[in-house]
């Protein structure tokens, strides 16, 4: 594995490992984001709260398998799976009117694009060198 691959993937899976801390602990934004996206569908198959949790599990586990090197282009498709609709859900900008929230809620959504990116990179890799 190189150096680079060493050193970023663990930094590159940091955010998702708070962020599964996070909401394990602190679900009720998550729920709330998690309602709004649930109620656009016609049957949805969970809870909010549910949904939550499920998140939160994939993204720990994914988090630690792409920290850990374990299984990496596995655990960042998990992340990434994870990460499409917790960005619909919780930084859905176009819905607020323009101001500061809308503002900071744009640039949550560019940053998870972003950290998207990286994870495509590491899902393209066909080994480390």
């Amino acid at each position: 594995m190189s150096f680079l691959s060493r050193v970023g993937r663990p930094m590159l899976a940091g955010v998702f490992v708070m962020g599964a801390y996070n909401q394990w602990r602190h679900p009720e934004g998550p729920e709330a984001a998690a309602r709004g996206l649930l109620e656009e569908l016609p049957s949805p198959p969970v809870t909010a709260a549910q949904a939550v949790r499920a998140n939160a599990v994939a993204m720990g586990v994914g988090g630690a398998g792409l920290a850990l090197g374990v299984a990496p282009r596995l655990a960042a498709a998990v992340l990434a799976g994870a990460l499409v609709p917790t960005t619909y859900a919780g930084h859905a900008f176009w819905r607020l009117p323009p101001g500061q929230e809308r503002t900071h809620s744009m640039l949550g959504f560019v940053s998870n694009v972003a950290v998207l990116g990286g994870l495509l990179q590491v899902m393209g890799r066909r080994r480390d060198r």
